[in-house]
């Protein structure tokens, strides 16, 4: 599973990289810090991965791994690099969708879908489990009887493993950092 990432979010963080901000009222503060100190730059990132098939997440994907910033751990995603663009029928009759363009990859080698660093499969019941144990811990109050631990996932330990080994300097700094990546 990947995280959904707000348009918004991301473009306050490319300002502030770029040390570009131009006074939003939306995480202003965190965004002027992370300029200012460029917070987590040399540090290891691991991203989960499952068989995602929204493209903007794959575009997000591939430019974290096609740069070095990130080890992804898990599945291929179903991610094809399309634009596509939809049209509506006239009297609301319809959709067609066409599709408009290709994402290209900064490394051309790679290609889509985009694939982890780290292939680490779930099985059916692993992944069920999973889904069930995150959908409990949306819930306010977790139902009686219900076990609070996380329970056993073999992408989530090795994405840990990924970070600690990063963490202990088996990488340099230059590796996580903005000049490239692990």
């Amino acid at each position: 599973m990947v995280f959904a990432v707000c348009r918004r979010v991301l473009q306050d963080v490319h300002d502030a990289e770029d040390g570009r901000l131009r006074g939003e009222k939306y995480y202003r503060t965190a965004t002027e810090e992370f300029a200012r100190t460029r917070l987590f730059r040399g540090w290891p990132l691991a991203v989960l991965v499952n068989d995602i098939d929204d493209n903007a997440q794959g575009a997000v994907l591939a430019a974290l791994q096609d740069n070095r910033r990130a080890v992804l751990v898990g599945e291929p995603t179903k991610a094809d690099g399309a634009i596509r663009r939809n049209f509506h029928l006239p009297d609301q009759d319809g959709i067609i969708t066409v599709l408009t363009g290709q994402l290209e990859r900064a490394d051309k080698v790679r290609g889509w879908p985009v694939r982890p660093d780290r292939a680490v499969e779930l099985t059916k019941q692993q992944r069920a489990v999973v889904e069930k144990w995150l959908m409990a811990k949306e819930l306010p109050v977790l139902p009686r009887g219900s076990d609070d631990r996380a329970p056993e996932d073999p992408q989530l330990a090795s994405a840990v493993a990924v970070l600690r080994d990063g963490l202990k300097g088996v990488g340099s700094s230059k590796e996580w950092g903005s000049e490239g990546g692990k």
